[in-house]
């Protein structure tokens, strides 16, 4: 019986992989990102570079009101990580550009690239 659980829980897990893969801003991610809901996520998306896994946490707000936001990129077995804090206008600019943009190959990526550039938003681990 365990053993028929867990297969299931593979399956499930798998195909919400391969649905996550589809578009990087899937509404789930918009959703609580606009309301900085405390979540993890992990999936994988397909480009012409290869396969890259994204694990992405939201914290949730801080003491001075601002989203505690975490992600962990792997492409090619190179990985960067980048942690921000985000006020509610910074969150609202990315959350209309990822609406826009959900697969983020275009406006949303390079704002989200703009934040991660800013030192007094993210910091960035390699």
């Amino acid at each position: 019986m365990k053993k028929l659980f867990l297969i299931l829980g593979l399956l499930i897990f798998c195909t919400a992989g391969a649905v996550l893969s589809a578009e990087k801003y899937d509404e789930y991610f918009v959703v609580t990102f606009t309301h900085c809901l405390p979540t993890d996520r992990m999936f994988i998306l397909h480009d012409e570079t290869g396969d890259k896994t994204v694990f992405y946490q939201i914290i949730g707000w801080d003491e001075n009101y601002k989203c505690r936001y975490s992600e962990k990129v792997t492409q090619n077995e190179k990985s960067e990580a980048f942690t921000c804090n985000f006020v509610r206008e910074q969150i609202d600019e990315l959350v209309a550009a990822m609406k826009k943009d959900p697969e983020g190959t275009s406006a949303a990526k390079a704002l989200w690239e703009r934040y991660k550039n800013i030192p007094e938003v993210c910091t960035i681990q390699e």
